[in-house]
C-alpha cells in the first residue's frame, strides 16, 4: 500500500528547480509549528542550506539518497575515471556497502569546478538540515512548479531519486541496467515503483509498433 505516491520531475523541471534555488538564496524560511500555552501555533523559521543547486543535480543524474549525499566529500569523486564515479562509504550506503556510483560525463563537467575549494576530506552538504522536504517545497514554488498535482502525486527531496530512475526508463535504458545503476534488489522495485508512465511515451512506442501491411482492396 503506498500511502505516499511521488512522481518525476524532468531535466527541464530540475533545471527550473536550480534556477529557483540560486534566486531563494542560502537561507530558506519555512514553517514552524509549536505549542504556546497549549496552543498550536505556526510560525517561521530559517533554514540555511547552501549549494542546493548543485545538490539537486547531482540527486537527479546520480540516483543518491539524501543520506548519502550527506556523507559525501570531494575526496570521493574521482570525475577522470571511465565513466566518471562517486563513491558512498559501506556506513552510510543503505545497503552497508560501498558503492561506486557512475556519474553523466555532463555532470561530471559541472561537477568538477564546483568541488575545488572545499576541503578534500569534508563532507560537502554534511549540515543538511532534517527538512529538506520543506526546503524543496520553497524551491517548487519558486520556480513554478507545483508540489501536488492533480492526481495527488507529490515531489519532495526523494522525489529526484524517483526521476533519476523514470529518466533511465525514457532514454530507451534496459531495464537490468535501470535497476543496476538505482543499486535496487529487483526489477520489479525499478519498474513499478520508481518508474512514471507518461501518456505520450505510451503513444511514442505503440507508433513505432511495426505492422502488418494492410491488405489489398479487391475489386468488385
Amino acid at each position: 500500500d503506498r500511502r505516499l505516491v511521488r512522481r518525476a520531475l524532468s531535466a527541464e523541471d530540475v533545471e527550473r528547480l536550480c534556477a529557483a534555488a540560486e534566486r531563494v538564496g542560502d537561507d530558506v524560511l519555512v514553517a514552524k509549528r509549536y505549542r504556546l500555552g497549549g496552543e498550536l501555533r505556526v510560525g517561521t523559521r530559517t533554514l540555511h542550506v547552501p549549494h542546493r543547486a548543485m545538490l539537486y543535480r547531482l540527486a537527479f543524474g546520480s540516483g543518491l539518497r539524501l543520506s548519502e549525499l550527506r556523507s559525501l566529500r570531494p575526496i570521493d569523486f574521482d570525475l577522470d575515471a571511465s565513466p566518471p564515479v562517486v563513491t558512498v562509504q559501506a556506513g552510510y550506503s543503505k545497503h552497508r556497502r560501498e558503492d561506486r556510483q557512475p556519474l553523466p560525463r555532463a555532470l561530471a563537467d559541472q561537477l568538477r569546478p564546483f568541488l575545488v575549494g572545499f576541503a578534500n576530506d569534508t563532507p560537502i552538504w554534511g549540515k543538511l538540515p532534517i527538512g529538506m522536504a520543506q526546503t524543496i517545497a520553497v524551491d517548487l514554488v519558486e520556480a513554478g512548479i507545483p508540489v501536488v498535482d492533480a492526481r495527488g502525486r507529490i515531489v519532495d527531496f526523494h522525489s529526484l531519486r524517483h526521476s533519476f530512475v523514470t529518466a533511465l526508463g525514457r532514454s530507451g535504458c534496459p531495464l537490468v541496467v535501470a535497476q543496476t545503476l538505482a543499486r535496487h534488489s529487483t526489477p520489479t522495485l525499478t519498474a513499478n515503483t520508481y518508474s512514471d508512465i507518461d501518456p505520450a511515451d505510451v503513444a511514442k512506442h505503440l507508433d513505432r509498433l511495426a505492422l502488418p501491411a494492410a491488405a489489398p482492396e479487391i475489386d468488385g
